[in-house]
């Protein structure tokens, strides 16, 4: 038994046993509490460096598909460009020779351009036969149909006759309404009838052109060598023509398409060398910069 002396003095003690018992309880539990609060909070922020992570790399591919988007976009636009200033120039040939026809028409018939009135005939000067007309007789006009003293024109070239003409315009239809297959027999065609006419680059540019289109399509790469070969016929036979540093240009493209970027590469550079200042030499950098090359 112990002492009441030594009674007292535990049952004084007591409470500061309990409250230290107290204090060590509530100590463990606060630091549980912490524990739990930084463990969730490291978990949110992991979440958050997660999703941030994902969205970033979304919105890089999205950034990289509308780069791709702008990139065909520009280049869709400057093909029909080029078709419009083609048909600008067939317009302004065919205004050439109409007014060609109208002076000679008016010449020939002694008429004035002016007024459209019928000047006297130069003096001394006979029909076209020689023989002054006997009075009554008919006018060739009125026994023939034609224009008294008038020479036909002579007839256009093979190259740039109404067949030619016809047969470009209808490639051009099939290829505007993106049937390529058609596009490509026609301008192909129109080559080997018409070699020496006046749009012969142009039908050569744009039978290569579809073999891209279709390459495109297909994701064939035989069907992309063979436009690099087209194209290059754009560059070797027709090296005056407008098309030629945009051949060069597709064929960069099909290059690079075919997993070659060296060869895409030195075409680049090279048309950036030989005309810096052309739009075909501005979409050559553009290239060369999404190609992660200086």
């Amino acid at each position: 038994m112990l002492s009441a002396k030594w009674s007292g003095k535990l049952f004084r003690l007591l409470p500061c046993i309990v409250l230290a018992f107290v204090l060590a309880g509530c100590a463990t539990t606060g630091d549980d509490q912490l524990a739990s609060t930084v463990y969730q909070t490291h978990r949110v922020v992991k979440k958050l460096e997660t999703d941030l992570t994902d969205g970033v790399s979304k919105l890089n591919v999205t950034a990289a598909d509308l780069n791709a988007q702008v990139g065909q976009t520009d280049t869709e636009i400057r093909r029909l460009q080029g078709l419009m200033e083609e048909q600008q120039q067939r317009l302004t040939d065919i205004q050439n020779q109409v007014a060609d026809l109208k002076r000679t028409l008016y010449r020939q018939s002694g008429l004035s351009e002016s007024s459209g009135t019928v000047g006297p005939p130069p003096s001394g000067i006979l029909p076209s036969s020689g023989v002054a007309p006997i009075a009554g007789t008919p006018a060739p006009s009125e026994m023939d149909g034609g224009a008294a003293g008038i020479t036909p024109p002579a007839p256009a070239a093979s190259g740039n006759s109404d067949a030619a003409v016809q047969a470009y315009t209808d490639a051009q239809r099939k290829y505007i309404a993106q049937d390529y297959e058609g596009a490509l027999r026609a301008y192909e065609d129109y080559v080997l009838r018409f070699p020496s006419a006046d749009y012969a680059p142009y039908a050569q540019f744009w039978a290569a052109d579809c073999y891209m289109k279709l390459a495109d399509a297909r994701k064939d790469a035989a069907l992309y060598e063979k436009s690099i070969q087209e194209f290059d016929k754009v560059v070797t036979n027709y090296p005056q023509s407008t098309k030629k540093q945009l051949a060069k240009l597709q064929q960069a493209r099909a290059y690079r398409q075919m997993g070659q970027a060296d060869k895409a590469k030195q075409i680049l550079q090279t048309i950036m060398q030989e005309q810096p200042a052309s739009p075909e030499a501005d979409q050559a950098r553009t290239l060369l910069m999404e190609m992660g090359s200086n």
